[in-house]
């Protein structure tokens, strides 16, 4: 990929803030926060959420990117709100039901020795773990919510941004693994040829896979490198 200009990237920002900031009419009524996207010196990006009140600062995230394009800015703010906000979340969350039973399990030996001071202590634990989960399971809705957004501005300006990285990935995967003489191409919005050719770069098979708006790239992968191995 060329190097973009620093005007270059500032359009791409401008294009991102824009669409992130476009709301229905309907939508107004609702919305809790606006996004501003920046280069800062470092050249990394600032990606702010404002609250809709007096405009206080909600967060502001410095995330380093490797490439400026439209898709790339998207995936790396997505990318790094997953890693730095919501997935440590959601593994507290997760063991909260073992952290629960563990200390039932414990209050009920305590019990039966009629120690209340202890049984006091782990109530007291259970208490403040179920405070902090919930504080957890609402932040993460908040991120989500911001998350949502970043895809569906995603979709509005790549629309053909998850064919693009299915193609790549299942081309890259089929490489790794020695497949050769055949190649990829998109044929439209949402459809994947792959051609097979033999040693005089004849061509002996030829398919089309439709990707839809699920579509998870490892079973793309393999009904590929299936239709593959029986043309070989």
């Amino acid at each position: 990929m060329d190097k973009l200009t620093k005007t270059e990237i500032r359009k791409n920002l401008k294009i991102i803030e824009e669409e992130l900031n476009n709301r229905e009419e309907w939508e107004l009524e609702n919305v809790c926060v606006e996004y501003r996207l920046f280069l800062n010196r470092e050249g990394n990006l600032n990606f702010i959420i404002l609250s809709d009140e007096e405009s206080d600062k909600y967060e502001n995230y410095a995330i380093e990117l490797e490439d400026y394009d439209v898709k790339s800015i998207l995936k790396a703010t997505i990318n790094y709100i997953y890693e730095n906000e919501i997935n440590y979340r959601n593994n507290y969350i997760r063991k909260t039901k073992s952290f629960n039973n563990r200390k039932i399990k414990s209050m009920t030996l305590w019990l039966e020795r009629s120690k209340q001071d202890r049984v006091q202590k782990i109530n007291e634990e259970l208490a403040e773990r179920y405070k902090t989960t919930k504080m957890m399971e609402n932040r993460v809705i908040e991120y989500k919510d911001y998350i949502r957004d970043l895809y569906s501005c995603l979709s509005v300006l790549c629309p053909d941004w998850k064919i693009q990285d299915i193609k790549s990935y299942v081309f890259n995967k089929l490489k790794e693994s020695g497949f050769t003489d055949f190649s990829m191409t998109m044929i439209d919005s949402n459809t994947i040829n792959t051609t097979k050719y033999n040693d005089k770069d004849e061509v002996i098979k030829s398919f089309n896979i439709v990707i839809e708006q699920y579509s998870h790239k490892d079973i793309i992968l393999n009904m590929v490198r299936n239709m593959l191995k029986e043309s070989a």
